[in-house]
């Protein structure tokens, strides 16, 4: 379904969002040879766009100029992405945490919630790591987008949303799909493992770090305090590091899987 698409002449986004893989202008005439499709202009030289259009999949090359009038939040959304970007923007923040961790003066009767807040800022990393890994792979994939769209379709409870994701591929169900793959819960490691597997044929395994799993969720619902005896959870500095290396180890590992696909 990834398609390149010519465009003779310029391109005007008048309102709606377009969604595109990449997005290319001033190409000569060899890139419409190429084409799988062609999309001829008006008499003014110009493919006018009004309304939601495009498809992450596609790649878009237009002869002449782009123009964006901004109306109603109009945009051209690029999809095209490289996992080392996602791997830098982990490691960035990855550091920063460490950073405070080491450096920060905190009040003694303040340590302990100091490192509980650091303990599950490493979480919220590999979360976001996880999201958007799984992201800007998928969207650039129509064969890993359509492997995934069954299980999106059970973890949706909306029966409208359902509906537009069992239809016909469009941009509006693209959208959707876009928008969904946001409230993934990305700490569910029962989903994560079956999402990456049907997409990438990847395996991740979460179940090294199940039990600190516990101790973030008791940190996050019950400021600190455990589920079972509500007594105070107890975080020390040894701790926030060793959670570190194990999920370092796991987005290091992911990393290496993902660059494996890819070549593949």
């Amino acid at each position: 379904m990834s398609k390149k698409i010519y465009i003779d002449g310029n391109f005007s986004l008048k309102s709606g969002v377009f969604y595109c893989l990449d997005f290319c202008m001033h190409v000569n005439e060899k890139y419409k040879e190429t084409a799988d499709e062609y999309i001829s202009s008006n008499e003014e030289g110009t493919y006018e766009v009004k309304e939601d259009s495009g498809s992450m999949f596609n790649t878009y090359y237009v002869k002449g100029d782009i123009t964006m009038y901004g109306e109603n939040g109009s945009t051209i959304v690029f999809f095209k992405n490289e996992h080392e970007c996602t791997y830098a923007k982990y490691k960035k923040i990855q550091e920063q945490i460490i950073q405070l961790l080491e450096e920060a003066i905190v009040p003694q009767n303040c340590r302990n919630f100091f490192y509980q807040q650091q303990y599950i800022s490493l979480f919220a990393n590999l979360e976001y790591f996880l999201y958007n890994t799984f992201m800007w792979e998928v969207c650039q994939c129509y064969e890993s987008y359509e492997k995934v769209l069954p299980i999106l379709i059970n973890y949706v409870r909306d029966k409208a949303i359902k509906l537009i994701l069992k239809g016909e591929h469009n941009i509006l169900q693209e959208k959707t799909f876009v928008e969904q793959i946001k409230y993934v819960t990305y700490h569910n490691t029962t989903l994560v493992e079956k999402i990456y597997k049907a997409a990438f044929d990847i395996d991740v395994d979460l179940n090294d770090i199940e039990d600190e799993l516990k101790i973030r969720h008791d940190i996050v619902h019950r400021a600190g305090y455990r589920k079972d005896d509500d007594a105070p959870i107890e975080i020390t500095k040894k701790d926030v590091l060793a959670l570190n290396v194990k999920i370092n180890g796991l987005t290091d590992g992911l990393t290496q899987k993902i660059r494996e696909y890819r070549m593949k």
